[in-house]
């Protein structure tokens, strides 16, 4: 603003300064209406945000008070060529440089007589300046834009996620490319590397494909040089690596019809490299506090089998407390002792039933209010719509950094998740089951796992399969328990039993079906687990 006000200021100045100072075509009145007329119809556009319109008028006011004058005065010429070296103002959000330098070349032609191509020279080397000027505006805008998108995050997770982050990065970055439609980048993606595998972090699209590998060279060049092009028919795949403390990103960008000239002036490795920069900072940050969630996760967990294992507790005592409550009662009926004894004993077995009945009233009070499924709040379960993705990423996410084992799906699951598909259930309570299954599968495991979804009449089945490190009476003995119908029971044995238990309470609670068989494979023995979720359409 401050900008285009100076320039006014400026292109006012010379007007006056010309029409004082040389012969003019119309009364010097005449050319201050004008420029009153001039600078009303300029803030009208400026207020429309029309800036072809805004810069085509500039020209007929210039071309106006230039009329039947010298053009080789000075003045006069720099009139004509102060748009150019204003030329930064009338972008906008694009670039008007064709119809800028058209305009400016028409007008010394239209005015210079005879025409001299020594003219030229001045126009191309503003343009350049310009150019320069543009580019490192645009340059100074974008990472401004890109650095208040990653900083929103910080001052509000939850309002912004990062594939969010990624949606706000491309538009931006795809304006500030001046790709057209079909072109520009289509994909940003996050990996983490581990080993030679490259494990999905984030992703501006969901990806159902969670891993990646490169070839030994493509590694090796993308850690030597810290960048690597992979080229494709229409798509070239742009790789970043960075990395940050102990962890490894490397970010990827599909690019689609770009040429190489137009992203080198742009700088357009520079600036995903800035990009993804601080997108680095935010995920290591945000994998921080993912840990401290897993932590409060953990005592939550703590705490549901702290309930459980209390109400176990509360019917043992309540059951002990019958006989009690029948020898109290006894002994308020003691008519039939002789009177000796009776004398003897009476205020002492008064005073101690007494205070039994006290202490008995006390525990069973308490003993009931922890049984009472509405006061406890782990049992009372809120249930509500959870995608079929996000049951998808809660696994996921706990498998890979558990076991680093992909999670497979099958199409059915795909066309499911795109038709809106949910479950209905509670996503605490399911990833409190997950988490226990599957750090029960790599506490026990041979190495050889595999988990996948897939659907099946109407529901979603969660498939885990694992050979354990136990002997087969065992493994037949943990095919029973997990398939008993048994509300209550107590599974005793290996120290494996109770998380068994918790995991058929949370079951049980979530109305998911849980089956359990054993198979033999090439002479060995595998266990397969399934978790059967009803699917419903979104209301």
């Amino acid at each position: 603003m401050l900008r285009s006000f100076l320039f006014r200021i400026i292109l006012l100045m010379f007007s006056c300064w010309i029409v004082e100072h040389n012969e003019n075509i119309f009364p010097k009145w005449a050319y201050y209406v004008f420029v009153v007329i001039y600078y009303a119809i300029y803030c009208l556009l400026k207020h429309k945000q029309k800036d072809i319109l805004r810069l085509a008028w500039d020209f007929v006011f210039i071309n106006v008070v230039i009329w039947g004058k010298e053009l080789h005065d000075p003045m006069t010429f720099m009139l004509v060529i102060v748009p150019m070296i204003n030329a930064i103002n009338y972008t906008g959000k694009r670039s008007h440089l064709n119809l800028l330098s058209l305009l400016t070349l028409g007008t010394l032609m239209l005015h210079l007589r005879p025409f001299e191509p020594w003219i030229v020279i001045p126009i191309v080397a503003l343009a350049i300046m310009y150019l320069t000027s543009v580019r490192t505006y645009r340059v100074w805008r974008t990472e401004k834009e890109i650095t208040e998108n990653v900083n929103r995050y910080f001052l509000d997770p939850l309002m912004l996620k990062p594939h969010q982050i990624y949606e706000n990065i491309i538009t931006e970055l795809n304006n500030y490319f001046h790709f057209k439609e079909g072109q520009g980048i289509k994909l940003i993606t996050t990996y983490v590397l581990k080993g030679e595998t490259l494990w999905l972090v984030s992703a501006s699209d969901f990806l159902w494909t969670r891993t990646r590998h490169l070839e030994i060279q493509q590694l090796q060049d993308l850690k030597k040089y810290k960048e690597l092009r992979i080229l494709g028919d229409n798509i070239n795949t742009y790789l970043f690596y960075i990395p940050i403390g102990e962890f490894e990103y490397v970010f990827t960008c599909d690019v689609s019809n770009a040429s190489s000239v137009t992203l080198n002036f742009y700088k357009f490795k520079d600036m995903m490299r800035l990009a993804f920069s601080k997108m680095s900072i935010l995920l290591s940050t945000e994998y921080r506090i993912s840990e401290r969630r897993e932590e409060k996760f953990n005592e939550i967990k703590d705490s549901v089998l702290y309930v459980n294992q209390a109400v176990k507790v509360m019917h043992f005592i309540r059951n002990k407390m019958t006989p009690l409550s029948n020898l109290i009662a006894y002994h308020k009926e003691m008519g039939n002792m002789p009177d000796d004894i009776l004398d003897k004993m009476k205020d002492r077995i008064s005073k101690e039933a007494n205070q039994a009945e006290t202490d008995l009233s006390e525990i069973l009070r308490f003993a009931n209010y922890l049984l009472d499924k509405s006061k406890n709040p782990f049992l009372c379960t809120e249930f509500q719509e959870v995608s079929i993705l996000k049951i998808y990423l809660i696994i996921s996410e706990i498998t890979e950094r558990a076991m680093q084992l992909p999670v497979s799906v099958d199409e059915k699951i795909k066309l499911c998740a795109d038709k809106g598909m949910c479950l209905h259930t509670n996503l605490v309570e399911s990833k409190i089951m997950f988490t226990d299954w599957i750090t029960n599968m790599m506490k026990y495991s041979t190495g050889c796992e595999n988990i996948s979804m897939y659907t099946e009449e109407g529901k979603l089945i969660v498939h885990f399969e694992n050979q354990y490190r136990i002997k087969d009476k065992d493994i037949d003995k943990l095919v029973r328990d997990m398939n008993s119908n048994a509300k209550d029971a107590v599974l005793e044995g290996k120290e494996y039993g109770y998380g068994i238990y918790i995991i058929k309470s949370i079951a049980r609670e979530l109305d998911v079906e849980i089956s359990a068989k054993k198979e033999n494979k090439q002479d060995q023995a595998f266990m397969c687990l399934d978790f059967k979720y009803m699917i419903y359409g979104r209301n």
